[in-house]
């Protein structure tokens, strides 16, 4: 009995996520949003998948930038917005491992042959939840998230229960800006008692819900948790780190950002915004060695010229700033 009423909240849980989601389908249809090249639609099967041709709209969104594929295949990307690097999100459901084909072309930001393999795959008649997974995710980190939505769509209809389609509409839908709806689905991840291993990625991108609605706190209470679940989780940490700055904890601030560093120490932001984390503390000596290791790895960055040189200053070097 207990078994079968697990079963029975989490399919009233699953329904409730696809009759949202369907709101938000036809808004972005009434919005004239839903173009794309993606060739899925949620209620067709494999055979009515489009191989790729010319999109009828251009891409509104950046292409993501991988940070890292961990060893269980979650990727933790960002998009610069205004030219600025945004929060660290985790994508989950590739079915790949550090070194395998998939996740070497995924780092090198291949999105756009990684979605022309799963529709290869779907149209052969693999149609299964790794394919359409595999697709809507890869069409995500390409920036066609109305096509990312379009074919987590398609993957809901027939798996709604699969946790990393749930946790990829979650994140697809932030990104549209319907952060009502994208807290809502990291939530009912989170209450599943068998989702436990999606903890960290949930926690993590449910705080950046929380981030995009200004609930600085409580974002940053997901962070906390998301590093409990996982302390190996960049992520967390880079976004701990960039909410402690929004709330004035600057020291804070730059030991996340080192936190960060020892992690990937080859991620020229983390350095900078350590230093920039520093400065804020009036520790610009602190300041300027994080920002010299930035410019050791970006040289011509002009935010690190711009930073190192109010250090400089701070210290008494002014030649040098100048």
């Amino acid at each position: 009995m207990g078994s079968l009423k697990h079963r029975t909240i989490r399919l009233i849980r699953s329904t409730g996520s696809l009759v949202r989601l369907g709101a938000v389908v036809l808004l972005m249809v009434a919005a004239g949003m839903f173009l794309s090249d993606s060739g899925v639609r949620a209620d067709e099967g494999a055979q009515f998948i489009n191989l790729p041709g010319p999109a009828q709209y251009g891409k509104k969104f950046p292409e993501a930038r991988v940070l890292r594929i961990d060893d269980r295949g979650w990727l933790e990307i960002t998009r610069y917005k205004d030219e600025q690097l945004g929060v660290v999100t985790v994508v989950t459901g590739f079915d790949c491992r550090s070194g395998d084909e998939i996740c070497s072309g995924l780092e090198r930001g291949e999105f756009a042959d990684s979605a022309r393999h799963y529709r290869d795959l779907a149209a052969a008649g693999l149609d299964d939840v790794r394919t359409r997974r595999g697709l809507a995710s890869s069409l995500f980190l390409q920036g066609d998230l109305a096509g990312a939505v379009r074919a987590y769509s398609w993957a809901s209809s027939g798996y709604p229960a699969d946790p990393d389609v749930r946790n990829g509409l979650g994140i697809a839908l932030l990104e549209l800006g319907v952060v009502a709806q994208a807290t809502e689905e990291f939530q009912a991840l989170l209450a599943e008692p068998g989702y436990r291993v999606y903890r960290a990625a949930a926690l993590n991108n449910l705080g950046n819900a929380h981030r995009a609605a200004k609930r600085f706190e409580q974002a940053d209470d997901e962070y906390r948790r998301a590093l409990l679940a996982d302390p190996e989780l960049v992520a967390a940490h880079y976004n701990h780190g960039v909410t402690l700055m929004d709330l004035d904890r600057h020291a804070e601030a730059a030991s996340a950002f080192r936190n960060v560093t020892r992690r990937l120490p080859n991620l020229v932001e983390g350095y900078l915004n350590e230093g920039l984390a520093l400065l804020r503390a009036k520790e610009p000596i602190r300041a300027a060695v994080a920002l010299h290791r930035a410019r050791d790895l970006s040289p011509d960055n002009p935010a690190v010229s711009l930073a190192l040189g109010l250090a400089s200053h701070e210290v008494g070097l002014d030649e040098q700033a100048v």
